[in-house]
């Protein structure tokens, strides 16, 4: 036969498949190596065999290498580095640091004001999202259409520049009450994941 490339057509894709239906299948009637297996190990069993493995490999690949086991495998293996804190991605050294303004972003959110826009919002568009067309409850979000939010709160840390976001949270937030940008801002109606997508495309 001739080397090359082949295609085959989706009839012979098809009886491929059908070959091996069934009675034709070589493992027809035989049962998997694992059947019954799985979930039967207690979770002391399973630490013994974690402990026993973890001098040879590491907790990720005694986890890969047993994926049978990998099921009853919750809370028994943790991560070494887990709740531990990496100061090299803490405070100014993070790369989504905002000079400390988040306790500040927080709190302009839950103001009154805030709620009061956002309802506005979900009146105007009927409660629906402006994408897909999602009713569901929970998942709506009022979007900012013509600027973010966080463009908004540093126009508005600008102009008040004379406090700090983190010691003078308390007159900011006053102040916050009565800066109209933030309360006439364009906004429109998205569900959780259309929210997403559209911070996907213009950031």
């Amino acid at each position: 036969m001739p080397t090359g490339i082949y295609i085959r057509t989706k009839e012979a894709r098809e009886n491929t498949g059908k070959a091996k239906m069934g009675k034709k299948n070589p493992m027809f009637g035989k049962p998997t190596w694992n059947k019954g297996k799985v979930g039967i190990y207690s979770k002391e069993t399973l630490r013994k065999n974690v402990e026993a493995h973890l001098g040879k490999h590491s907790a990720n690949e005694f986890k890969k290498g047993h994926k049978a086991w990998n099921r009853g495998l919750k809370g028994v293996l943790k991560a070494w580095n887990k709740g531990i804190p990496n100061p090299n991605f803490q405070g100014e050294n993070n790369p989504k640091w905002k000079g400390g303004i988040t306790p500040l972003y927080d709190r302009i959110r839950k103001l009154p004001e805030y709620k009061e826009w956002r309802t506005s919002i979900y009146k105007r568009d009927n409660y629906t999202c402006q994408e897909c067309g999602s009713q569901e409850s929970g998942t709506l979000n009022a979007h900012h259409s013509d600027k973010f939010f966080a463009e908004l709160l540093a126009e508005f840390l600008q102009e008040y520049d004379q406090f700090s976001p983190y010691e003078d949270i308390d007159t900011l937030l006053r102040l916050a009450m009565k800066w109209q940008p933030f309360w006439t801002a364009e906004g429109i109606t998205y569900c959780d994941d259309c929210h997403i997508e559209e911070h996907k495309g213009k950031r």
